[in-house]
């Protein structure tokens, strides 16, 4: 009964279609913005590169001690997107893992613009009671890496992208209510 078949199938169509569709993974939630602090364990604020400040200077992120003006402020969305409330999406340059922002319409080759998370409460910097993290690579942990004038580029480890990773310092970002 090859008509009967079809009824049945395009019925079964007809309820499925009907049935809400839920994913099993987490999604990521949009956040409010916030600011962005290094946290070298076990370090209080003051001590190694806890309590630095996120820079965003042409197109680079990078870390200061002194509090750059203004502040730079992020948000994520629900798309686990990240950007400055100024202005241009953060991203991860696949070859050599340091953090970065858009500063036109152009995108970057090799440019990764999604799995950013913003977790916890956002209050305090030592321990963070939030982060801003990449979950894109297999730990929690950002380097530091010296550059010039006392600042630090943030970079992440890609499966050994870093170059002088010796010369680098292991800490978590801190996310700030702003």
């Amino acid at each position: 009964m090859p008509g009967l078949k079809s009824i049945f199938s395009a019925a079964l169509v007809i309820a499925l279609a009907a049935v809400p569709f839920t994913s099993a993974a987490p999604q990521p939630t949009a956040t409010r913005p916030f600011t962005v602090r290094a946290y070298q364990s076990p370090s209080p604020v003051g001590q190694g590169l806890s309590g630095y400040y996120l820079s965003a200077e042409k197109g680079a992120i990078y870390l200061t001690k002194s509090a750059p003006y203004p502040k730079p402020t992020l948000d994520v969305d629900h798309f686990g997107q990240a950007s400055l409330t100024s202005g241009g999406k953060i991203y991860i340059d696949t070859t050599d893992g340091h953090l970065g922002y858009t500063t036109s319409s152009s995108t970057p080759a090799g440019a990764l613009f999604v799995y950013f998370e913003h977790l916890g409460k956002g209050t305090g910097i030592a321990p963070p009671d939030a982060v801003f993290n990449w979950i894109g690579s297999d730990n929690s942990f950002w380097f530091a890496c010296p550059v010039y004038g006392g600042k630090y580029q943030v970079v992440k480890s890609l499966t050994n992208t870093i170059p002088n990773l010796s010369k680098c310092t292991a800490l978590q970002l801190a996310a700030i209510n702003a």
